[in-house]
């Protein structure tokens, strides 16, 4: 059973239409298509993604320490991508919310990161999160505006990521 602290999400459609969600945890937590190498003791990534064939054996590592994410490309093939900008070399700050690209997989990134020990921060956090397939934006587009003239908190991909569909 794992005991480091869940830290964050990782949400994709890539690759199953119903969805599959990850967790991002406390200190690193590796993105890739096999097995983790650069570390002594060889073990599965801790996101594993086997069909995406663009993907790195071990793409990327999220590192969440100090009351937030910095990712990291592990020298992969294709990049590591945060709102459509390259990370660069030496990491990128993980926003709150973010589109990420890994090989042919775009994530939906939720962090939600305090300082170990510490009470979670407070900051205006969605009442309600939503995120869809491009077949169901008809319906969902009008249900997340709908709420949010209710007074409802939304997170809407559309509403906050660039380029979504």
């Amino acid at each position: 059973m794992e005991h480091r602290r869940i830290v964050g999400t990782l949400m994709t459609h890539s690759w199953r239409p119903e969805g599959r969600v990850f967790v991002i945890r406390e200190g690193k937590t590796f993105t890739g298509s096999g097995n983790v190498q650069s570390e002594a003791a060889h073990r599965l990534c801790d996101i594993h993604v086997p069909e995406d064939p663009d993907l790195s054996t071990e793409h990327a590592v999220i590192l969440a320490r100090s009351g937030h994410c910095i990712i990291m490309d592990q020298q992969s093939a294709k990049g590591t991508f945060v709102n459509g900008a390259r990370v660069p070399p030496d990491g990128l700050d993980l926003p709150e919310v973010a589109e990420i690209k890994t090989g042919s997989t775009v994530w939906t990134s939720l962090v939600y990161v305090t300082p170990t020990g510490s009470a979670p921060v407070a900051v205006s956090r969605p009442d309600v999160f939503m995120s869809h397939a491009a077949e169901d934006k008809a319906f969902v587009e009008p249900l997340a505006r709908e709420l949010g003239s209710r007074g409802v908190n939304v997170w809407y991909d559309d509403f906050v990521l660039k380029g979504s569909s």
